[in-house]
């Protein structure tokens, strides 16, 4: 599947084996390359199957692979998702003498680097206090995802070690965490929340104009909207 092999030269996109990034993936991996302690919020607007899971994997690989000794995460909407993402990346990296040992109860993933990838819910809710993040925590699916659970729980991993957050997602409505940031980032309001548009982008390779016709056919309004047109609606929307 995929695999990081080597620490990016600094200067230039990271190397991979096994997964060749299309633009779009680029553009994320690219403006990533120096977020290192940087405290940065990276906000990533993607329509469905256009790779945004794969791209988030390669994030946390490359965390964990680059900096030794450094604790990073990823929280899903679900359980099933997390813990389909834990595997995804198991998957793809344990044959590869790089895992130390996994744990599929806790959804926990230690290199021989000593560096940690765990994967939790947001259904977890109070469980998710008092985590600390060095490296990388990665949010998946943010529009559904409650504000309580960001601000009360989640933000505060990154505290201590200034660790940047990548905060991806098909977008829903006007409102919340996820379009806050998004806000933030395309006003440039605050240099410190970058946003990305995958709209921007080519991504036909990944979903053909012919299947997003039949989606545009088959699916409500709105919901063909958001999940594969990749816009927000008014809060007021059905």
């Amino acid at each position: 599947m995929i695999r990081l092999v080597k620490k990016a030269n600094q200067n230039k996109t990271k190397t991979f084996r096994g997964y060749t990034p299309f633009p779009h993936q680029i553009a994320v991996h690219t403006a990533l390359n120096k977020s290192y302690r940087s405290g940065n919020i990276y906000v990533v607007k993607a329509r469905r199957q256009v790779g945004k899971s794969v791209m988030v994997e390669q994030e946390l690989l490359r965390f964990a692979i680059n900096y030794k000794d450094t604790v990073s995460a990823c929280v899903c909407p679900t359980l099933s998702q997390a813990r389909k993402m834990f595997q995804d990346i198991i998957n793809s990296i344990y044959d590869s003498g790089v895992v130390m040992k996994k744990n599929e109860t806790l959804l926990e993933i230690v290199l021989i680097n000593g560096s940690k990838i765990f994967f939790k819910s947001a259904e977890q809710k109070d469980s998710l206090r008092g985590y600390t993040i060095s490296g990388i925590l990665c949010v998946d699916e943010c529009a559904f995802i409650s504000d309580e659970v960001f601000y009360e729980l989640l933000l505060a991993w990154t505290n201590v070690h200034s660790a940047p957050i990548l905060l991806t997602s098909t977008p829903k409505f006007k409102l919340g965490f996820f379009w806050n940031y998004w806000n933030i980032g395309v006003q440039k309001t605050n240099p410190n929340v970058i946003a990305i548009d995958f709209n921007k982008y080519d991504t036909t390779a990944l979903l053909s104009k012919e299947r997003l016709e039949e989606y545009r056919k088959l699916l409500p309004k709105g919901q063909f909207l958001t999940e594969y047109m990749g816009e927000f609606l008014d809060s007021q929307s059905i």
